[in-house]
């Protein structure tokens, strides 16, 4: 059974703990510094034909051939430009997240098992299932926080500026969520393993950089065997540059259908790492 009263206690000491953490404080402070700079660095410019666009605060004109053209029939320039231009923003805002999110969950897991920390837990009236799904829900919490807010501001700043309120932007966010998920379960399992933050940092870094930007690679088409490769190798491991994909594109109106492949996947992953990161935990000795 997971008792409620001692989880939250659990929780809400992993966002104290994450509240001193110097990196999750950059990693936010970055996100939202992202967030403001997408707000005030357009406006909206009126084009010789008399039809609104997105310019730059600093030039003349519209964002035309920095964001394209037309994703959608009858939809304004204007809105396709700020809704193409909340994709940009929200792209940057996915991969900083991600990065900082690997640097700021890698020492809940092993910081939870040293010596002075496991005693204090494991003092309380708590089982084993209770602390293990406090711990990964506090951070996950934290995450989604951060998610909610800068998206949020994003939103409403650029409804205010540019009178186009994209709303879509807020179908982001559980997939946005579920990939910090995902990449919590993996780190958080590995955390228990090693008791090491600094390994659960490199292995995160190495997936996430080199691993899963090999698994995005689109360029050997031509080389059947290597696509042969990646194409097997993305129903194996979650592919966090497929799933981000995914998430931009359920912001655009008018964009298709999203390949849900490496969302099913990551699920898999997810629900992998999780009970055999928690078996590992229940048999570890405090």
């Amino acid at each position: 059974m997971v008792s409620t009263g001692p989880m939250l206690s659990i929780v809400h000491d992993t966002w104290r703990q994450s509240r001193q953490q110097v990196v999750f404080i950059i990693m936010l402070a970055v996100m939202l510094l992202i967030a403001i700079c997408g707000i005030v660095l357009v406006e909206p410019v009126t084009l010789p034909d008399g039809s609104q666009a997105l310019g730059w605060i600093f030039a003349d004109g519209s964002m035309e051939d920095f964001l394209g053209g037309s994703l959608a029939p009858g939809i304004s320039m204007l809105q396709i430009h700020v809704e193409l231009w909340t994709v940009a923003i929200a792209s940057f805002l996915y991969s900083v997240a991600m990065l900082g999110f690997i640097a700021a969950c890698a020492g809940y897991f092993p910081g939870l098992m040293t010596a002075g920390a496991i005693d204090v837990i494991v003092a309380k009236p708590a089982s084993r299932l209770t602390i293990f799904t406090g711990k990964y829900l506090g951070g996950l919490m934290l995450f989604a926080a951060a998610i909610l807010g800068t998206y949020f501001l994003l939103l409403v700043g650029l409804g205010f500026r540019t009178g186009i309120w994209t709303y879509r932007v807020l179908y982001s966010i559980p997939l946005t969520i579920f990939c910090g998920a995902v990449l919590y379960a993996m780190i958080a399992y590995l955390g228990v393993l090693s008791r090491s933050a600094t390994l659960c940092v490199v292995l995160g870094y190495v997936f996430y950089l080199v691993i899963d930007t090999f698994l995005g690679l689109a360029e050997f088409d031509s080389i059947e065997w290597l696509h042969d490769l990646i194409e097997t190798l993305r129903y194996i491991f979650p592919n966090f540059l497929l799933m981000k994909k995914a998430t931009l594109m359920s912001m655009v109106e008018g964009s298709q259908d999203f390949d849900m492949q490496p969302i099913y996947t990551g699920a898999v992953w997810l629900l992998a790492c999780l009970l055999l990161g928690f078996s590992r935990f229940r048999r570890m000795d405090f």
